[in-house]
């Protein structure tokens, strides 16, 4: 089987599902950083005024921006292991693939 037989067994729409979901992160981080950086920036030098608020938004978004890239992980190692070859391979029982069903419908 050799190379054929591993290529066999990726499930490549989880692949491409996971490129998606942190280039939505991504996109979602930079620009939501980049609004609040500017409009920080035009409350200062326009209104003359000081929001400290808008600061911590900025750190704020930066952890929901990691939440979303260890999500999108997570999905990843469940979509792995309940796809193709390995779910036939390692989780053969029924109560492994209930157990399995449980946690992609979650």
């Amino acid at each position: 089987m050799g190379c054929r037989g591993c290529l066999t067994t990726v499930p490549y729409a989880t692949l491409i599902a996971t490129v998606l979901c942190f280039a939505g992160s991504g996109v979602f981080l930079g620009s939501m950083y980049k609004g609040v950086a500017l409009t920080l920036r035009m409350f200062e030098d326009v209104f003359q005024i000081q929001f400290h608020m808008l600061t911590d938004l900025r750190i704020i978004f930066v952890v929901i921006g990691g939440i979303m890239g260890i999500l999108s992980v997570l999905l990843l190692i469940v979509g792995f292991s309940a796809t193709g070859a390995i779910r036939e391979k390692v989780y053969w029982g029924w109560k492994a693939r209930m157990g399995g069903q449980i946690s992609c419908a979650l």
